[in-house]
């Protein structure tokens, strides 16, 4: 199911924003099923789309915490805890308690 959502990125014509997320998804979907590479690799490729169309906001929220959470499950958890501090850092001076709230989970 994962390599048949992955080939229709694409082709659908979704926009890039939308691939970048759908990319971000499927590289949970996995981390989760243990395929640690593959999900490091889709993760990239999303942090990548993302910067492309100048997403800055997103690659400061929803793409770092997604890296801490792929962190954990690679069993790096100095890094998640580095990624997760600075994102902790980012949202207190932003005055953003919600995005605060989700760094501080996995600390």
């Amino acid at each position: 199911m994962r390599d048949y959502c992955e080939s229709l990125l694409e082709p659908a014509g979704l926009p890039r924003s939308h691939q970048a997320m759908a990319l971000l998804q499927l590289s949970w979907l996995r981390g989760w099923s243990g395929d640690l590479g593959q999900s490091r690799e889709l993760f990239d490729r999303a942090r990548a789309r993302f910067r492309e169309i100048g997403e800055a906001v997103a690659i400061a929220t929803v793409v770092s915490l997604s890296e801490v959470e792929i962190s954990l499950l690679e069993g790096d958890t100095e890094r998640a805890g580095a990624i997760a501090s600075a994102g902790v850092e980012l949202a207190t001076r932003r005055g953003d308690g919600a995005w605060r709230t989700q760094f501080l989970g996995p600390l």
